[in-house]
């Protein structure tokens, strides 16, 4: 889609590009695309105010996003050209200056899609870019405050969700904080009996073996004994 935008040729080709780019580049919804005007973008195009975002007046809060940096270049030549034709305010307008109908909208959408043969909607651009920032390590929090959410919850159910892998990689970066004593063999804990324990490094953070290794602060049990799935401390001694 970047691709289509950076090469479209045509004020009109480029304005249903920008169109497309703008909510992919900034997370903003398709009515808060419609009423985007020239003065709610920076100087430098790197941050957008939704100055009327969806539930204006009541649930829905003016916010200021950033813009991909890749959008900016399109951006800029899209305003140029727009000024050049004596156009200011809605940056997508109808004959009267007013915002773009939503029907006009998604003709530019369906224009995109079949130039680039890439099937999608607007809310998939407002996913993605919701996506793209949670993989790159933003808070939860911050992508809802961003993506205008009144909560978290939507956020995670609809719109950017905590991949697998990548909640795998914050348990082991939670592991490798946590240090343990060596295990040792004989350490007579209690009524455990079962095979010695397999050593576990110092460090969590380097390799150990592949079964499952469960990490206790020391400060909350005695000494820990870890192996084969299972804690034991001094107060609450379990079998194998």
């Amino acid at each position: 889609l970047y691709r289509h935008a950076e090469c479209a040729s045509g004020f009109r080709e480029l304005r249903a590009a920008v169109s497309v780019i703008l909510p992919l580049a900034s997370g903003i919804r398709p009515q808060e695309t419609r009423f985007v005007r020239d003065g709610d973008l920076s100087d430098d195009l790197a941050e957008l105010t939704v100055s009327h975002p969806k539930g204006m007046g009541t649930y829905g809060d003016i916010r200021t996003v950033p813009v991909h940096p890749r959008a900016v270049p399109v951006l800029e030549r899209y305003l140029e050209e727009f000024h050049g034709r004596g156009l200011r305010g809605y940056l997508f307008q109808g004959p009267g200056g007013e915002p773009v109908a939503g029907n006009t909208q998604r003709m530019w959408r369906c224009s995109v899609s079949e130039a680039t043969g890439v099937a999608f909607d607007h809310r998939v651009l407002r996913r993605t870019w919701g996506q793209g920032l949670l993989d790159a390590g933003v808070s939860e929090q911050e992508v809802s405050v961003l993506l205008g959410h009144a909560s978290t919850v939507t956020t995670a159910k609809y719109y950017a969700r905590t991949r697998q892998d990548g909640a795998r990689d914050a348990a082991r970066r939670a592991w490798g904080r946590l240090r343990v004593r060596e295990n040792v063999c004989g350490s007579g804990l209690g009524e455990w009996e079962g095979r010695c324990p397999i050593p576990v490094s110092e460090d969590l953070g380097q390799e150990v073996p592949e079964t499952l290794v469960l990490g206790v602060p020391e400060e909350l049990l005695g000494d820990v004994l870890l192996g084969d799935g299972a804690v034991v401390d001094e107060q609450h001694p379990v079998g194998d």
